[in-house]
């Protein structure tokens, strides 16, 4: 990311009033991305992989044509620079075009990582969530010998927003028609309680000092198992193996 490039985000106009298909707006998130980048409506007959494709991409809530109830997953394997995270911010503007719609609606949540931020083109559409329990500074790093500095992450993004743990995002923050970029809690607050609640008969302990990496756990079955069950969640896991 050259200065060039991060001088242009520090100039972005607050959008917390920009409406989804649950508001006031008859314009949707989804419609403003694809406007902004040109990008096509979605076209169902593009896609003709089994299942796949569309199970991961249209959901539904019981089993149908296009879809299991409750949709699944993939995984996107190539080497640096083949366009892993371009197809990530791709499928997280289709998913809130093709989900939410009158009977249906979804959240997009892509994991944030202090060493990553391919999210970054999406920045005007999205709600970032922090722990509260931590002291939060944002720094933009330049790719070339120009250095870095700290910038208001309200002046970067639509929305930053503070959860207590697991449970209070999803029930408190995580909204359906939204982009959601997430950060761990390195003090995994709320973590054990989270997976002590579960039905799961194996020993596993979620504490402060363990990997940030274990909170994604916790966030994974409060969502399974506390809900709010009104509306579907994906979550984008860009670079799985940092």
């Amino acid at each position: 990311m050259t200065w060039k490039n991060i001088s242009t985000l520090t100039d972005l106009q607050a959008r917390t009033e920009t409406g989804t298909w649950l508001g006031t707006s008859r314009h949707t998130d989804a419609d403003s991305i694809r406007r902004h980048f040109s990008v096509p409506a979605y076209d169902e007959s593009v896609f003709d992989y089994p299942r796949v494709v569309p199970g991961c991409l249209k959901h539904a809530r019981d089993n149908s044509a296009h879809s299991a109830a409750g949709g699944t997953d993939f995984m996107a394997i190539g080497p640096p620079g083949a366009g892993k995270s371009t197809h990530a911010l791709e499928w997280s503007t289709r998913l809130l075009e093709v989900n939410n719609r009158p009977g249906m609606s979804e959240a997009v949540v892509w994991r944030g990582s202090t060493s990553r931020s391919e999210w970054v083109p999406l920045a005007p559409w999205a709600t970032v969530c922090l722990p509260a329990s931590c002291d939060v500074e944002a720094r933009l790093e330049s790719t070339d010998s120009a250095g870095s500095r700290s910038v208001a992450l309200e002046d970067v993004v639509r929305e930053v927003r503070y959860y207590e743990d697991p449970r209070d995002l999803f029930e408190n923050h995580v909204q359906p028609g939204k982009f959601h970029v997430v950060y761990p809690d390195p003090q995994m607050t709320g973590c054990q309680e989270v997976y002590e609640d579960c039905p799961y008969e194996y020993e596993l302990e979620l504490s402060d000092g363990d990997p940030v990496q274990h909170w994604w756990t916790a966030a994974v079955l409060a969502r399974v198992h506390s809900g709010p069950y009104h509306f579907f969640v994906s979550f984008i896991i860009d670079e799985i193996g940092t």
